[in-house]
């Protein structure tokens, strides 16, 4: 799925509104991420591969979510 929105944002936004847009994409809720499972020790994902407890299927699963309901507003 982040596949598919990261072309439709190619396709709609350029190059330049998509790298920003995915920046921030994947910035912000790895951010809030990595907070409530190492800072706050609210969560304990058990899913691999993983950047400091941090799962990357979690990463990429909200850039779907994010983007799509960007595109839609």
């Amino acid at each position: 799925m982040a596949g598919l929105s990261i072309a439709h944002s190619l396709q709609m936004r350029g190059l330049r509104g998509t790298l920003l847009f995915a920046a921030l994409g994947h910035a912000v809720p790895t951010l809030g991420e990595h907070v409530a499972i190492n800072v706050l020790k609210e969560l304990c994902h058990r899913v691999e591969p993983q950047a400091q407890d941090v799962p990357l299927a979690i990463t990429l699963g909200w850039y779907p979510i994010s983007y799509a309901t960007f595109a839609m507003v």
